[in-house]
């Protein structure tokens, strides 16, 4: 089984992959993730990993994709929250939604690792 660290690296190319690719998705579920892992069913495992995702990307200068991963619940609400505890590494709600402005409008096909 990966270690956290490899999870981190993997939901990080996933997310690149993704937006590289022609299409609309933005923000990504936990289950939604879980699969595109190659892991159904275990969405309640990444966690840890996404806390990692956070530092990883700081490290690399890139936005926080960790941001970008929401509950189903608030997708389909409109809201695109991450968990509570994810938006807590935050101060505010200004500062997460700044940060998913930043993924959103960052140049993802451009990025070399």
């Amino acid at each position: 089984m990966p270690t956290n660290e490899e999870w981190a690296d993997e939901i990080i190319q996933v997310y690149i992959d993704l937006r590289c690719q022609e299409n609309d998705i933005v923000f990504l579920t936990y289950k939604d993730l879980a699969i595109r892992l190659g892991r159904p069913g275990q969405e309640r495992l990444l966690a840890r990993p996404l806390d990692i995702v956070r530092e990883e990307c700081q490290k690399r200068q890139i936005p926080d994709v960790a941001t970008m991963v929401v509950s189903k619940e608030s997708l389909v609400g409109g809201e695109v929250k991450p968990s509570t505890k994810a938006a807590s590494k935050y101060n505010d709600w200004t500062s997460l939604r700044q940060e998913q402005a930043r993924a959103i409008s960052f140049d993802w096909k451009t990025y070399k690792d």
